[in-house]
């Protein structure tokens, strides 16, 4: 996704134009971000209208010098992290967390094979699957790079429930990519 600068300092000034271009330009980079942190399509797009809006607002903030791609990103994160918040209710996950870090697993999947066996829809279905909280902290950690202790900061979370979620959501993956292989191995057979 390439910005023009222009169209950025036309938005600036309020031109209803180039804010509908930006939008047109930006749509489907900050769907996938949104798609990753909401369940269903209807949720998504209201939260990247939300995030858009943000980012019209914060345009003024924004430092001409570095990618617009990552400064949006970031801002799309951060407000899809703060929705989170808004409606999240602690649930069993939250509570029995800590009881079940100790049963940490040293059986992580090789993702280079995934890539080579499954198609990226099969493996987004999948991810959609997670309880919600293991969801947003596995997006925050495997696609947007944060750190467990940056993790826990934005979700009120200890580090140590940060890495729990992390670790139940890849094991999770691993067994529903585990049982998709093994059908797939069924009707060959």
């Amino acid at each position: 996704m390439v910005i023009d600068v222009e169209i950025l300092k036309k938005c600036l000034k309020g031109k209803r134009a180039a804010q509908n271009e930006l939008y047109k330009t930006c749509y489907s980079f900050l769907m996938r971000i949104c798609t990753r942190y909401e369940n269903n399509e209807e949720d998504a797009r209201a939260l990247l209208n939300a995030g858009y809006l943000k980012i019209l607002d914060n345009l003024k903030n924004y430092n001409f010098d570095l990618p617009f791609e990552n400064w949006a990103a970031k801002i799309m994160v951060h407000l899809a992290i703060d929705e989170y918040r808004k409606k999240k209710t602690f649930n069993k996950y939250f509570v029995e967390s800590e009881k079940n870090i100790a049963e940490f697993s040293n059986n992580m999947f090789e993702w280079n094979e995934a890539d080579k066996v499954f198609e990226i829809e099969e493996v987004e279905n999948i991810v959609n699957q997670l309880p919600e909280s293991s969801k947003n902290v596995f997006n925050l950690y495997v696609f947007d790079g944060f750190k467990h202790k940056e993790i826990a900061e934005m979700l009120s979370i200890s580090e140590n429930t940060s890495k729990w979620h992390l670790n139940n959501a890849r094991k999770f993956i691993q067994t529903k990519l585990t049982e998709l292989l093994e059908k797939r191995k069924d009707i060959v057979a």
